[in-house]
């Protein structure tokens, strides 16, 4: 396996499309594939479980959400930091709606 890796990497295609490429790795291995992948100068398109690798590596998160296709320029962290931005950003917009209702409501009923 990590001979094959090896070989695919030394070969210079523009595209490498790995599907967890973190399976079967010891923690030495691992350390060696995030570093090579990291200055890998073309184009690499991977899928992975492992959070932490995702984070250490890409640059650009791809995301099938709600039916669709989403990406993201940044890190995992930075995508997830986004994430929690945009839920509370829709979190405030409830209140205030919520908080006009009963305002309105409160007209209303005067």
């Amino acid at each position: 396996m990590k001979a094959s890796f090896a070989k695919i990497i030394c070969s210079g295609f523009n595209l490498l499309i790995l599907d967890e490429p973190t399976n079967y790795l010891d923690l030495n291995s691992l350390e060696v594939v995030e570093e090579v992948l990291r200055e890998y100068e073309h184009t690499l398109l991977f899928v992975s479980h492992d959070r932490r690798f995702i984070n250490s590596v890409a640059n650009q998160i791809m995301i099938i959400e709600d039916c669709k296709l989403k990406t993201f320029k940044g890190s995992y962290d930075e995508y997830m930091a986004s994430k929690t931005e945009v839920k509370d950003r829709k979190k405030e917009q409830i209140k205030e709606e919520i908080l006009r209702l009963e305002t309105r409501l409160t007209e209303v009923i005067s």
